[in-house]
């Protein structure tokens, strides 16, 4: 009689595949173990090592990172780049991070706005630079996602507070970017942002305003009534 064959549990120990790809605005996030071939979280499998499932789970909970039943979950651009900067190297090495190898962060160096008035409100062109002195033109506003430009080729661009806010000014358009003439002065005095002028009438609202600007900085006396 042959001897009884004894498969001990622990010689099942499963990884963890986590599938990231970006869309609608956020990363989705899905993860599927591995036993040789692919398991789904819901899907029978006689050798399933639970307890060895829980536990690559509640790992990742300690990078914010929770799975629900079917093993998804959604990550803002914001979180996604902060656990692929600072938590990636800390997973257990039986999770396995499978995402497009293309995507990456940059960062704003400057925008370059070139204006052009148009009665109360300008028409705005220029290029953003980027920390490796690449330049993209300013049209790519269009694809912005909270404080992320996202390009074509899976590249995201932070934006930082200071030129959030201003951005936040300007009216995107489908074939124009404009800002209204109020506002400009606020852009004038950031230094993120460097400004040309087109026309002559812009090159001279623009030095008035400062001029006026500047008389405003003197402090005005006080009048005395007799």
């Amino acid at each position: 009689m042959g001897e009884k064959l004894n498969i001990k549990k622990d010689i099942f120990v499963p990884k963890l595949n986590l599938y990231i790809n970006f869309f609608d605005d956020v990363f989705h996030i899905k993860g599927k173990f591995m036993y040789g071939s692919e398991i789904n979280f819901y899907d029978d499998y006689k050798y399933r090592n639970i307890e060895e499932e829980e536990r690559l789970i509640n790992s990742l909970k300690k990078y914010g990172i929770e799975l629900d039943e079917k093993g998804k979950t959604t990550l803002d651009i914001d979180t996604f780049f902060n656990f692929i900067e600072n938590d990636i190297k800390k997973l257990d090495k039986n999770i396995i991070i499978k995402m497009n190898k293309n995507i990456k962060k940059q960062e704003i160096e400057n925008i370059q706005m070139k204006l052009n008035l148009k009665n109360n409100w300008f028409d705005v062109e220029g290029e953003i630079i980027l920390k490796d002195n690449k330049k993209i033109d300013l049209s790519n506003i269009r694809n912005r996602k909270n404080n992320f430009i996202v390009l074509k080729d899976d590249t995201f661009i932070k934006i930082p507070p200071k030129i959030m806010e201003k951005l936040e000014d300007l009216k995107i358009k489908k074939n124009k970017i404009e800002i209204e003439s109020y506002n400009i002065y606020s852009i004038l005095n950031n230094k993120e942002i460097k400004i040309e002028t087109l026309d002559e009438n812009t090159k001279q609202f623009i030095e008035n305003l400062k001029k006026f600007e500047t008389i405003k900085e003197y402090e005005v006396p006080e009048l005395k009534i007799l």
